[in-house]
């Protein structure tokens, strides 16, 4: 059952289709490799929550999650997420879907894939992702 309180702030399309967006250019920003892209689509104070592992809290943690220093380089390879549901209200918004995510580190290539939510908030440059959380079976080696 949806909240009363999205229900009486619908996301009007516009800012849906703004919504859409950001998603769309985040994707592209991890295919291109472009670590730079990703981060401005978060807002400083982003939180990152993956599957199992503690909340990652703010820009830097994100970073040094995701890129470590002196960790191996790995390539994406595969970034395919559907967008099942954008809702929200106000300066507030939600997207709901899956992914399926593959990556190359080394000579291995892995596969993860699972549910997500990501929490969206309007700010003075635009939408910016400020919560991501993900739920998936695990890392699994592709053959």
């Amino acid at each position: 059952m949806r909240s009363l309180l999205f229900l009486l702030l619908a996301l009007p399309q516009s800012d849906a289709a703004a919504v859409r967006k950001v998603m769309e250019q985040y994707v592209a920003a991890w295919l291109a490799g472009d670590s730079a892209a990703v981060m401005r689509r978060l807002t400083p104070d982003s939180v990152l929550v993956p599957g199992d592992k503690k909340p990652y809290v703010g820009a830097e943690a994100l970073r040094n999650y995701w890129w470590p220093p002196n960790a191996p380089k790995f390539t994406l390879d595969r970034f395919d997420s559907t967008i099942d549901e954008i809702s929200g209200g106000g300066d507030w918004a939600f997207v709901r879907g899956t992914q399926v995510i593959e990556w190359t580190s080394g000579e291995e290539r892995w596969r993860t894939r699972g549910n997500y939510m990501t929490v969206l908030k309007r700010t003075e440059e635009g939408w910016k992702i400020a919560t991501q959380m993900a739920a998936s079976g695990g890392n699994e080696r592709v053959k």
